[in-house]
């Protein structure tokens, strides 16, 4: 166990949950209906070994793959209708009523979306492509619906991981001669040291810049891919009383990034930080074990009031079009299963596009000694990331995922 998480008193909390819950065994827990699931681990998914099943007769398919850490062997939990389907990151192939539905992944964040499914219709979702394809520093647990037969989980195949190596290595050994070169030429001074030095200095960047292309060319191309795959990422509901338009929800706040350049009013990104932990007799907690109330476990739904109007929200980032000027903000959260709730009020003076980072954290908390489910009441702050389009046009406007007004530990 790492001696630097404990939950003892308001100062001995992590500023966040570094790691999703792992089941230490590596396996996969059904919920109430195994019956409509088939599950296949990421492993064989990775190996070309999933199998698709057809969706059964009166009913459409939900075909999702659940990944909540880099690895994408975490305990995730898969929630549909705000009912568990299973936990244990993988993929999940659910028969589904036609109709609207509600998505969830959970891990050590989360993310929600929606989706309508049609008799015989194959709907496809997948958390992966935060794992080779990031837009954030760090894995983030993002859900985008794509298209049937794209790739859920994007990786750096072997003729594109070579490259990518030989680009590192050119890099580092053109770094390398040019430090020569110039100490050669430095300490020697004579025309030919100084023709041998130029020479070297004039490959070596070039050796330098073709290294850097190799390696970004390859990220670049695994972006590419993921987001030609991705299909309505924006997805809008109609405007409460309090709303100028439609409140419009994306599933990361990079996507609203690129949307959001011109419009005004204010963007809530809203941030589970999910501590799924075993807490020993000393005090000490650990992200992995063998509880399966723990990795079934899962936090509840979040409400958000705008000058006293309900406005849609999850966990996701959810933009709302207001007027200009003071606004009045209510989060609330539970009661969840263990019967936390949570409040937090906030004034905003909206002026352009104001965007607020909103973490709640959430505690499920394992006892092994007597074999129970606790918890802590659960918390909701936020900050003002970005004010202003000039702001938002920033390439490190993004929130950085720590619980603010409290040091990192």
């Amino acid at each position: 166990m790492d001696p630097g998480r404990r939950f003892q008193g308001a100062w001995k909390l992590d500023t966040e949950p570094r790691a999703a819950y792992r089941d230490a065994d590596g396996r996969a827990f059904a919920g109430e209906r195994p019956d409509l699931i088939r599950f296949e681990p990421a492993v064989s998914f990775r190996a070309g070994e999933s199998q698709s099943v057809q969706p059964p007769p009166g009913h459409g398919l939900l075909d999702v793959l659940v990944c909540t850490d880099p690895a994408c062997g975490g305990t995730g939990v898969l929630l549909l209708d705000g009912e568990v389907v299973g936990a244990g990151d993988g993929r999940y192939q659910v028969a589904v009523e036609p109709g609207p539905h509600r998505l969830e992944v959970q891990g050590a964040d989360a993310s929600s979306t929606e989706f309508t499914s049609r008799t015989g219709e194959r709907v496809c979702f997948t958390s992966g492509h935060g794992v080779s394809v990031r837009h954030l520093t760090g894995f983030h647990t993002r859900l985008y619906r794509v298209t049937e037969g794209s790739d859920f989980l994007p990786q750096i195949n072997r003729e594109a991981a070579r490259s990518a190596s030989v680009g590192c290595l050119v890099t580092i050994v053109s770094l390398v001669a040019l430090l020569v070169a110039a100490v050669w030429a430095a300490l020697t001074g004579s025309q030919v040291a100084d023709f041998a030095a130029g020479t070297a200095v004039l490959l070596s960047a070039v050796g330098l810049m073709t290294g850097v292309a190799m390696g970004v060319r390859t990220t670049h191309r695994l972006h590419r891919e993921a987001e030609s795959a991705r299909i309505a990422v924006r997805r809008e509901r109609d405007p409460a009383s309090c709303l100028a338009a439609a409140a419009v929800g994306f599933p990361s706040p990079n996507d609203l990034r690129r949307w959001g350049r011109s419009v005004s009013g204010a963007a809530l990104v809203f941030d589970l930080m999910l501590f799924r932990v075993i807490r020993g007799p000393d005090g000490e907690v650990a992200y992995t074990g063998d509880a399966s109330e723990l990795a079934l476990s899962h936090a509840g739904r979040l409400r958000t009031r705008i000058d006293g109007v309900e406005v849609p929200c999850d966990w996701a980032t959810w933009h709302y079009p207001l007027d200009e000027g003071p606004h009045r903000f209510a989060i609330e959260y539970g009661p969840d299963g263990l019967g936390g709730t949570a409040r937090h009020e906030f004034t905003l003076d909206v002026r352009g596009l104001s965007i607020v980072y909103v973490p709640v954290r959430v505690f499920r908390i394992w006892d092994p000694v007597r074999r129970e489910l606790t918890g802590r009441e659960p918390e909701i702050t936020h900050s003002l990331t970005a004010d202003g389009v000039a702001d938002v046009t920033r390439l490190d406007w993004m929130p950085t995922r720590l619980w603010p007004g409290r040091p990192a530990l």
